[in-house]
């Protein structure tokens, strides 16, 4: 159990950490603006599909809670 728990709490931590990367990412596209075939809007977009897995998973453990 406290493998779970500390596990979550990595999510947790993680999630957080991406969230802080949308946001600057998203502000330096705007300030410098990228277009959508630049290095940095696909490390955006990227940034994006990881948030959503890592979304899915705490969702997951949300879910399944009781086991």
């Amino acid at each position: 159990m406290k493998q779970r728990v500390r596990f979550e709490k990595y999510l947790d931590d993680y999630y957080k950490h991406l969230i802080e990367r949308l946001e600057n990412g998203g502000n330096y596209i705007d300030k410098n603006n990228c277009n959508e075939s630049s290095k940095e809007y696909k490390a955006y977009e990227s940034i994006i599909k990881e948030l959503s897995q890592v979304e899915s998973l705490i969702n997951y453990y949300k879910l399944h809670d009781c086991v």
